[in-house]
């Protein structure tokens, strides 16, 4: 039920599939319904496509990747790569990114898709 869930509400917000995810657990309280992080994780782990995430510029213009990947402030908006509340607050211990992105490789996402005889 949950992965069916997860998938049917693909391109709704988080807050949705925990809106279910309450639903149901208010209804059947001895369900096991996990959080949309554990089903995210395993569907991951299910079909084998995990995407990369990466720390960018909080402006979306530069991503620390390759030659930027140890640079701590954007090389074109100087906006800082951490959330230096966190990162003040902790003495430069937490390093949460202010944004990141996702890259999921067409590799794994074309061997799943022609695993199937009936898809390819």
């Amino acid at each position: 039920l949950a992965i069916d869930t997860y998938l049917a509400l693909e391109h709704s917000a988080v807050e949705a599939y925990n809106n279910v995810r309450k639903a149901v657990l208010r209804c059947y309280p001895d369900t096991d319904f996990p959080s949309h992080h554990k089903i995210k994780r395993i569907v991951a782990q299910m079909s084998g496509i995990e995407s990369i995430v990466d720390d960018m510029c909080a402006e979306g213009c530069t991503a620390f990747t390759g030659d930027y990947a140890l640079l701590d402030h954007c090389p074109h908006c100087h906006s800082y790569r951490y959330d230096q509340i966190k990162y003040e607050a902790s003495n430069g211990k937490v390093k949460s990114p202010v944004k990141v992105f996702h890259t999921v490789p067409i590799g794994p996402q074309l061997q799943t898709l022609y695993r199937d005889p009936a898809a390819a």
